[in-house]
């Protein structure tokens, strides 16, 4: 048996704002389940899987690829990212990042 297993962990985000024009989350939402040995390497692993998705369908598409779209907005020390905040490892702990009166009762 390896000395670090890999297991699924989900990956939740919570409240966020992204500014004026878009709408904060009125719940947490799973944006993905990643297998990996810690919680914080399976987000890394998120992270780099959705940039490298977006690269590659611009790519398909012929799109330009500008900027942002290659710019690195995780913080592996924080366990965030720039754009929705926190990551979190479970839906319950997701939802204490919402104010108290968006909590579920």
């Amino acid at each position: 048996m390896p000395k670090n297993p890999v297991t699924k962990f989900e990956i939740w985000i919570g409240n966020y704002h992204l500014g004026q024009g878009y709408s904060a989350p009125n719940k947490p939402e799973q944006v993905a389940i990643v297998t990996a040995q810690t919680f914080p390497i399976a987000c890394l692993k998120y992270e780099l899987e959705t940039m490298m998705e977006t690269i590659m369908s611009r790519e398909e598409k012929g799109e330009y690829q500008d900027h942002q779209s290659c710019r690195w907005f995780y913080n592996f020390d924080k366990n965030s990212n720039d754009w929705t905040g926190k990551y979190f490892e479970t839906e319950a702990e997701a939802w204490l990042s919402f104010p108290e009166h968006k909590r579920p009762t």
